[in-house]
């Protein structure tokens, strides 16, 4: 249930609609979800258990690596002993659990030199979207959505519409017969125009126009350039009144 309005309020915040999938909620905000976020935290305070960061009286309800209990070079030898669970309600407890998270995760990981490396390398190991770029939140509220609902294909292009079964035909007013963002960006002679200004603008950051600069930036680029970037598609987005 948490979970549930969670999305719902991912929904409001990045103005995707209902049928916009987890993946693109939680890549627009950032969040996580609920599990990897208590998962996250349970993991950095073992981090400070293992480094004798955290207090005595935490560290002393974690058992020794395996290494410490016998003098065979396994596998595991630098894995946490897990202590024997007999109940379901205990195994899911902090110290069982999160022992069975920490063993799970790669050597390195688990080695980092400090916290805040510890916290880097654990975000790049999970398997959830990354951070957005800040730049995302450029803009006024009604271009900055058009503009996320074209990242994710959840527009009201006639091709995005026609993929949720809203519009029988897909094809744009220009009789090209897929309306989608590749084409209302880079292809539509309506909008020729205003497609030289925003490639004129792009260009001046030293980026190429491809349709993912537009749609997700550069992230090689300095944050300046990516506002000048996405200030030029708002521009076209707007001039365009495609979405009026």
């Amino acid at each position: 249930m948490d979970e549930k309005f969670q999305l719902e309020a991912a929904r409001i915040v990045t103005g995707l609609p209902s049928y916009a999938s987890r993946y693109a909620l939680y890549f627009e905000t950032g969040w996580g979800t609920l599990k990897s976020r208590r998962e996250k935290r349970k993991l950095n305070l073992m981090y400070e258990i293992q480094h004798n960061i955290a207090p005595d009286y935490l560290r002393e309800l974690v058992p020794p690596l395996v290494r410490e209990n016998n003098d065979y070079n396994l596998r595991n030898n630098e894995n946490i002993n897990i202590p024997p669970c007999r109940l379901n309600i205990y195994r899911k407890s902090f110290v069982p659990s999160t022992i069975s998270l920490w063993n799970n995760l790669p050597i390195d990981v688990r080695n980092s030199t400090n916290i805040n490396q510890f916290k880097k390398r654990l975000d790049e190991h999970d398997n959830e979207p990354s951070s957005r770029p800040s730049y995302f939140s450029y803009g006024n509220r009604k271009t900055n959505v058009i503009h996320t609902r074209l990242r994710h294909r959840c527009s009201q292009l006639h091709s995005d519409l026609h993929r949720i079964n809203l519009v029988s035909d897909p094809s744009c007013r220009c009789g090209f017969p897929n309306e989608n963002a590749i084409h209302f960006f880079l292809e539509c002679n309506l909008y020729s125009n205003y497609r030289l200004d925003l490639f004129r603008k792009i260009r001046e950051t030293t980026a190429s126009p491809s349709i993912d600069v537009i749609l997700y930036g550069d992230s090689d680029k300095p944050y300046d350039d990516n506002i000048k970037m996405f200030r030029a598609v708002h521009n076209f987005i707007s001039q365009t009144k495609r979405f009026d």
